[in-house]
C-alpha cells in the first residue's frame, strides 16, 4: 500500500510540476510577445492566474456535486462532476477574458482570441478522459481478459494493442483542436 501511496504522489507531483511550468512560460510570453500593446500587458501577465482562480472555483462546485451526484454509479458521478466543473469554467472563463481584452487595440484577435484555445483545449481534455475511461472500463478491458485465456503472450499482444489504439486516438483529439483552433484562426484573417 505504501508503495501505491508513493506512486499517486509522485504522478500528482509531476501533473503539479507540468501545471506550474506551463502556467509559468504562459505569463513569461504575455510579459515579452510584442503581440500585446503594453496598454494590456498586465490584463495579460494576470489572465493565466486569473484563470486559475477560475478553474479552481468550478472545480470546487464540481466536488460539492459529488453530493447531489453520490445516488448514482460512480464512474458517472465522476464523469458527471467533471463535466459540471467543466461547464462553470467555460461560461466564467468567457466572460473573464473577454472583459480583460489582452488583445485590446489590435485587429489580429478578437476580445475573445484566448478563450477559443481554452475551449478546445477543455473539450479534448474531456473527450481524452472519456477514451482513457472507455479503454480502461468498457470492451478492451473485456478483449484482454478474453486473450489471457490462451496465455502470457495473447495477453501480452492485446494488452499492448490496445495502449496503442488508446494513445492514436489521444493524439488524434490533440491534433484536431489544434487543426481547428488554426483554422478559425487563419479564417478571422
Amino acid at each position: 500500500v505504501g508503495d501505491n501511496v508513493g506512486d499517486v504522489a509522485g504522478m500528482g507531483a509531476d501533473i503539479f510540476e507540468s501545471y506550474v511550468g506551463s502556467v509559468i512560460a504562459t505569463i513569461a510570453i504575455a510579459a515579452t510577445s510584442p503581440l500585446f500593446p503594453d496598454a494590456s500587458r498586465v490584463a495579460a501577465i494576470s489572465l493565466p492566474i486569473v484563470l486559475i482562480i477560475v478553474g479552481l472555483l468550478a472545480s470546487l462546485v464540481g466536488i460539492a456535486m459529488m453530493k447531489v451526484l453520490e445516488r448514482t454509479s460512480p464512474a458517472s458521478a465522476l464523469r458527471n462532476t467533471t463535466f459540471i466543473a467543466a461547464g462553470l469554467f467555460l461560461i466564467a472563463s468567457y466572460f473573464v477574458v473577454t472583459r480583460m481584452n489582452v488583445f485590446a487595440g489590435t485587429t489580429e484577435y478578437g476580445a475573445a482570441g484566448p478563450f477559443w484555445a481554452l475551449l478546445s483545449g477543455t473539450l479534448v481534455g474531456i473527450l481524452i478522459g472519456v477514451v482513457t475511461e472507455y479503454y480502461t472500463a468498457a470492451r478492451p478491458i473485456r478483449r484482454i481478459a478474453k486473450a489471457s485465456e490462451t496465455g502470457s503472450p495473447t495477453n501480452i499482444i492485446a494488452g499492448l494493442a490496445a495502449g496503442v489504439e488508446s494513445v492514436v486516438l489521444a493524439v488524434g483529439l490533440l491534433r484536431a483542436a489544434t487543426s481547428v483552433f488554426f483554422a478559425l484562426r487563419l479564417l478571422r484573417r
